[in-house]
């Protein structure tokens, strides 16, 4: 589906539950409302655009996204954005980001590569699912093998370019 320009935010369970499998999000668009996209299990994959500020409670919840690039401008990630998206494999966060609330990767558990260009670490508050790589910018390992203790192990250097 491509949602019209004139659009500026997705209500609160906008599309919750229905049978959409793609969706292009307007340049126009500042806000993604609680649960639009919640149990939307045939949603493989979305544009985001870059006039995003936040992605809100349970957004994307139980959806069938497979990978997900968050664009530039986004600063936060709210509780349960994710949760329960098994079929989530990478996520692309943005050097904007400030903060991932609680459990938005809870449940998710074919999720094995996320990528953070932010050089300093952010606030998160649970760990990343051990079965995550997370590659950070090379010269910043350090600095969040020391922020994010319990991820530590999995955090491993990345040029980008």
């Amino acid at each position: 589906i491509n949602l019209p320009s004139s659009l500026t935010s997705i209500g609160n369970y906008a599309f919750k539950g229905s049978g959409l499998t793609t969706v292009r999000i307007p340049e126009s668009m500042a806000s993604i409302g609680y649960n639009a996209f919640d149990g939307c299990t045939s949603l493989t994959s979305i544009e985001l655009p870059s006039t995003l500020t936040s992605i809100s409670d349970n957004a994307f919840k139980g959806s069938g996204l497979e990978s997900v690039k968050i664009p530039e401008g986004v600063e936060s990630i709210e509780w349960g954005a994710f949760k329960g998206c098994a079929s989530l494999a990478s996520i692309d966060l943005p050097s904007t980001l400030t903060s991932i609330s609680a459990r938005v990767f809870a449940e998710c558990t074919s999720l094995t590569d996320v990528y953070i260009r932010s050089l300093t670490p952010f606030y998160i508050f649970d760990p990343f699912p051990t079965t995550a790589k997370i590659y950070v910018p090379s010269e910043s390992v350090e600095a969040y093998k020391k922020r994010w203790t319990e991820n530590a192990a999995q955090i491993v250097g990345y040029d980008y370019k």
